[in-house]
């Protein structure tokens, strides 16, 4: 049996808004005339008169029938039909001890008929009753009248607590249960800047932030269902997954911040400011998957603050282990996706240096950040990050596609138009910028871009610029960049050239230590050239470049070191000639090693040998990568024989060094190194760890010797000296002496290999107290 209990009609309603007193209700069968027997009691042993008539309230009493579909119509006391309603199934109010079951959550939010108290068309409820919504399948549970972690309220004043999912895992909810109306599709009234319900843009779509925000706030589990919803901001939790869902950034006018997901922790708008709590309450093992975020880039004005700080996915400050997957953030006043380490993290606490990383292990796969007014992505402060299979394309332009500057006005504020930096639209695919000129904390360590799409942006396909101070204390490289696979290019309307990847240090510091290392572009087809300035170890390999200019050569390699282009045994096509001294064909090795596990003292260094065979001593050797657990602890430096200090030449082995940068012991889990061996027999080549020479102080001198020098030959020479206030440093190559270095930063010379002992050597002068690091020594003729 089942309850008839239709809220529209509790009270019934004449046309002209009063209540309709002595109205009737008429119950008949579904697609029939035959009216059904209808009963006081819920036994079915009472039978009650059909029609119902209301009372003076035009309040109808409640009645029971058997579990069926049924018409209802409602008539006036001269028998006028007021109300008809087809097809309303009455089901058993008993299933999971339900007082009442409702069509919808809607119907269950406009109810007045469930009431704590008795009375004239009232049901009454007690705490622990549980409610059900056929639409959804959810369930809810009654609490006390004075409850405050209510999740919805009835028009009668019932609390309910929403109940998880039925047949989904423990802490499975929907934003429905939370009253978020969802849509099959929202549509964009540019006009009044605002999202409808309908095509012809007369319904307003309501704004689900709140019911979403509570649904994030209960759930372990998110199950949007696909539902379409319009926010503000919703903020994820740790230990969090969110399916299936369609967000749309409300129209806003106002100076304000918002992002349709927020991920992290820091201070902007209120947030905490304390960077302890922030490492604290690092939001950790989030997946997000098939969330689709409309930006609603055309509906959003005054975007002066931030460049707009309008965002699709906003993910800020200390967060660990985040998987996005099949999603997108495109049309977004800002960029699409954003990755940063946070406004509140500014603020040093015991135990923190600027330098730290904030977010690491992010994994996002098959996912599109187009059409943004700025860029797809941007980010600082990362480690182990890999984007695959992404799309970055069609960014900075205007929303018609042109990249025309529009900034008289309010036009340069006003979403529907590309940003402007200097009087240019400058949108890039991605966008990698320290923030603060000076500041360290912008430290990024293995970030992969590997199969995406990164094209028809207003400038480049990604763009690396840090304005770091290289002599503060803790300042650590941007190391192990890889772009693997990629569609790259350099944009409509670049103004700063034909770049399609950019690496760049503030350029009046380019000359000091080296921000990148290790950067490599594998098998990319790019059109357009690169820059790498302040880069010690870039390589270029596999895959297609065309210039526009080919005169331009493979691009501007300023204070780079290190540099490999491999046009001939790894099949890049080139039109142009390259210009580069640092350019010749390699051949390589690559593999893995096991690694047992260790433990690191603090400050401490281990060295560890791995068997590589076919390796020799002539070898240039790198780990690109590693499965150790914790090893973002640790900084690893790769060695060969000779960058070792070692004399005797090694066949099948290679060195690899972990320093433990943190002022606790370390420990390391099982994995393994992943390394490349480059081997260019016919060229004599040197490269050193990053600080082989760390404590050279006056009078001193490190050598290296070297085997396959060729006397007369001519040899490029790079190396860095590192923090020291007086003194030189002189290199010598066998025999030949270079000139001396003073100030601390990057050096480059071409020597010529004299007749003495085969050997590389630096020598300190008077008052040097310092280091040398970053040496490469290739043959050049």
């Amino acid at each position: 049996m089942g309850i008839l209990n239709v809220s529209v009609l509790r009270p019934a309603m004449e046309a002209a808004g009063s209540a309709a007193a002595s109205a009737s209700l008429h119950v008949f069968d579904a697609g029939s005339e035959i009216m059904v027997p209808l009963y006081r009691d819920e036994q079915l042993t009472h039978l009650t008169a059909n029609p119902v008539t209301a009372s003076q309230s035009g309040t109808f009493p409640f009645c029971y029938v058997e579990n069926g579909v049924y018409c209802l119509e409602v008539r006036d006391t001269h028998g006028r039909l007021i109300t008809r309603l087809d097809d309303v199934a009455v089901i058993s109010p008993f299933v999971a001890e339900a007082p009442h079951q409702f069509a919808s959550v809607t119907e269950l939010v406009a109810d007045l008929a469930l009431s704590y108290t008795p009375g004239e068309g009232r049901f009454p409820v007690v705490a622990g009753n549980h409610v059900h919504v056929t639409r959804g399948q959810f369930t809810y549970r009654v609490l006390v009248g004075t409850a405050t972690n209510h999740d919805i309220q009835t028009a009668g004043g019932v609390r309910l607590k929403a109940l998880s999912l039925v047949g989904n895992d423990t802490g499975a909810f929907s934003p429905e249960q939370f009253g978020a109306a969802a849509a099959s599709k929202l549509y964009e009234d540019v006009v009044n800047r605002r999202w409808c319900l309908d095509a012809a843009l007369t319904q307003p779509a309501p704004d689900s932030t709140a019911a979403l925000q509570a649904c994030f706030d209960a759930a372990d589990v998110i199950v949007g269902g696909g539902g379409h919803y319009m926010v503000t901001e919703v903020e994820v939790s740790s230990d969090t997954a969110v399916h299936d869902l369609y967000l749309y950034e409300r129209g806003n006018s106002a100076d304000v911040q918002y992002s349709p997901l927020y991920i992290g922790r820091d201070n902007t708008f209120g947030r905490t400011s304390s960077p302890v709590a922030n490492i604290a309450n690092t939001r950790r093992n989030i997946l997000i998957e098939n969330v689709h975020i409309h930006g609603g880039r055309a509906l959003q004005t005054n975007l002066s603050t931030a460049d707009g700080g309008r965002y699709g996915f906003r993910i800020r400050g200390y967060v660990d282990n985040l998987t996005l997957r099949d999603c997108s953030a495109n049309y977004c006043a800002t960029d699409g996706i954003e990755i940063h380490r946070g406004v509140g993290t500014n603020v040093l606490a015991t135990g923190e240096t600027d330098a730290q990383i904030r977010a690491s292990n992010i994994r996002v796969t098959n996912c599109r950040f187009d059409w943004n007014r700025r860029h797809g992505g941007s980010g600082n402060s990362m480690q182990n990050v890999r984007f695959e299979d992404c799309s970055f394309e069609y960014n900075g332009l205007n929303v018609d596609g042109t990249w025309t500057p529009r900034s008289a006005g309010s036009e340069a504020t006003d979403g529907k138009n590309g940003i402007l930096s200097a009087g240019d639209t400058y949108g890039n695919g991605w966008d990698m910028e320290a923030g603060a000129s000076g500041s360290t904390g912008g430290r990024v360590v293995n970030i992969t871009f590997k199969g995406c799409r990164m094209r028809k942006n207003v400038r480049d396909s990604a763009l690396f610029f840090d304005p770091v101070d290289q002599a503060q204390a803790d300042f650590q490289s941007r190391e192990s960049i890889f772009f693997i696979d990629c569609l790259l290019d350099a944009g409509q309307n670049n103004t700063n050239g034909n770049f399609a990847l950019t690496f760049t240090s503030n350029i009046t510091r380019k000359d000091k230590l080296p921000v990148y290392r290790n950067v490599q572009v594998i098998n990319c087809d790019i059109l357009g050239t690169v820059t790498a300035r302040s880069v010690s170890g870039f390589i270029l390999r596999g895959g297609r470049m065309i210039a526009a200019v080919p005169a331009n050569g493979y691009g501007v390699f300023d204070y780079a070191t290190g540099v490999r282009i491999s046009p001939s045994e790894s099949n890049i096509t080139y039109v142009g000639s390259a210009t580069t001294a640092d350019v010749f064909p390699e051949r390589e090795l690559v593999g893995q090693a096991p690694f047992a596990g260790c433990s690191i003292a603090a400050g401490a260094t281990l060295l560890q040998t791995l068997n590589v065979p076919g390796v020799t001593s002539d070898d240039f050797v790198e780990v690109v990568n590693t499965s150790i657990t914790g090893a973002s602890f640790t900084h690893v430096y790769v060695l060969t024989a000779r960058g070792a200090g070692k004399t005797t030449s090694l066949q099948n082995q290679i060195y690899a060094v972990l320093k433990n940068e943190h002022g606790v012991a370390k420990t390391l889990g099982p994995g393994c190194w992943y390394w490349r061996v480059t081997k260019a027999p016919a060229i004599t080549e040197f490269v050193s760890n990053p600080a082989f020479a760390t404590g050279l102080v006056a009078g001193g001198n490190k050598v290296i010797a070297l085997s396959g020098l060729v006397v007369g030959g001519k040899y490029k020479l790079s190396y860095a000296t590192g923090n020291h206030t007086t003194g030189t440093v002189t290199p010598t190559l066998a025999g030949t002496v270079g000139t001396a270095a003073t100030a601390t930063g990057f050096y480059n010379e071409t020597l010529t290999c004299g007749t003495g002992t085969m050997e590389l050597r630096f020598d300190a002068g008077t008052g040097f107290n310092g280091a040398i690091s970053d040496v490469s020594l290739v043959r050049v003729s």
